[in-house]
């Protein structure tokens, strides 16, 4: 037998009520060698506080504030400017932390890292519209807080998309 499996779920901020720290419970159930299962057991309950693109940010380059559908708390900053870059003004909590954007047809690349570390590349490009998506996360970055994440306009785009739009949405911190 096969134990009990729940799909992935996204764990953010709650896009509904964003004065609102979303909390997760979640249980973890046991197998031994000969296949028995074990009870289920509640495990550690964590947050998903935010920091909306509307405090918490600075903002270097040409970013402006655009109201969106959908968006964590209903708007976004974006840019097109090679080079400009956003970072949380505030230190975030947590061992995991997240980036919130827009993907869709028109959006371009950036570069994120947290902490100074090591930048990756983003692509924001996909076919339809899709606001308040995790589109970067960092995990397991242990207990050394606060934690800052750095975006960067990078200029490029996926062949496919018609535009270098990148958006700040929220920045996640979750434990």
């Amino acid at each position: 037998p096969s134990p009990p499996t729940s799909p992935p779920a996204p764990v953010r901020p709650s896009l509904t009520n964003p004065a609102t720290v979303a909390t997760y419970l979640h249980q973890v159930r046991a197998t031994n060698a000969a296949g028995a299962f074990g009870p289920c057991a509640a495990a550690a309950s964590f947050s998903a506080p935010a920091t909306d693109n509307t405090g918490g940010f600075s903002f270097n380059g040409g970013w402006s504030g655009v109201n969106l559908s959908g968006a964590f708390n209903g708007s976004v900053q974006e840019s097109s400017t090679v080079g400009a870059f956003a970072q949380n003004s505030n230190g975030l909590a947590g061992s995991t932390v997240a980036w919130l954007s827009t993907t869709g047809p028109d959006r371009g690349m950036a570069s994120v890292s947290v902490d100074g570390g090591p930048a990756q590349t983003v692509d924001l490009y996909s076919a339809t519209p899709q606001p308040a998506t995790i589109v970067w996360q960092a995990t397991n970055l242990g207990s050394v807080n606060p934690h800052t994440i750095k975006v960067t306009v990078l200029g490029a785009r996926n062949p496919a998309s018609a535009g270098n739009k990148v958006e700040i949405d929220a920045d996640p911190a979750r434990t």
